[in-house]
């Protein structure tokens, strides 16, 4: 069963992403064919990124929305930029000059410096996220007032780390 808002399936809006993925794709010199799948449901994530390797080089990357899973158009333009985040890092960020590299890993450092303390999970989403995300509830932090801290090291790492990060860098970006 399709997810509605007012009467709608949402279904054109992902499709409406997919095609906009495309075109940053396009611009960003990105050569290796993407393919954007609408699923129903992905058990758990809104989205997720799959590379197809071949000789130790990527020949197509899969991203796949949960189309089922988001709330709104906005939602599903959120989760897909986040997952070009990724796609993004996959493909450019270790052929980017050194000097992008380090300021980007400089930029990361300073997230997490800016963590130290007792922070809640929702003070990291409201630091890493971008604006759909915290503003439409999406990682579900409204009543996550617990410290980041008291996360299982697994989730936490998750939560805090680079990939993750750079990914919700690259949403704030397109969004």
């Amino acid at each position: 069963n399709a997810r509605t808002v007012n009467g709608q399936s949402l279904f054109p809006a992902a499709r409406l992403a997919a095609q906009a993925l495309g075109e940053l794709a396009r611009k960003m010199g990105v050569q290796v064919p993407i393919t954007v799948r609408l699923v129903e449901s992905l058990r758990g994530s809104l989205g997720r990124l799959n590379t197809d390797w071949r000789g130790g080089k990527p020949v197509q990357y899969i991203i796949e929305l949960a189309v089922r899973d988001h709330a709104t158009p906005e939602s599903i333009y959120a989760t897909a930029a986040h997952e070009f985040g990724h796609l993004i890092v996959s493909d450019k960020f270790s052929s980017a000059p050194i000097v992008t590299q380090i300021a980007i890993k400089l930029a990361y450092t300073k997230f997490r410096e800016s963590l130290e303390g007792n922070y809640t999970f929702a003070d990291v989403i409201a630091r890493r996220d971008n604006f759909i995300s915290m503003t439409q509830d999406m990682r579900q932090i409204r009543g996550r007032d617990y410290s980041i801290y008291a996360m299982a090291p697994e989730p936490r790492q998750y939560w805090l780390g680079f990939d993750e990060w750079i990914a919700e860098q690259v949403a704030r970006w397109a969004t």
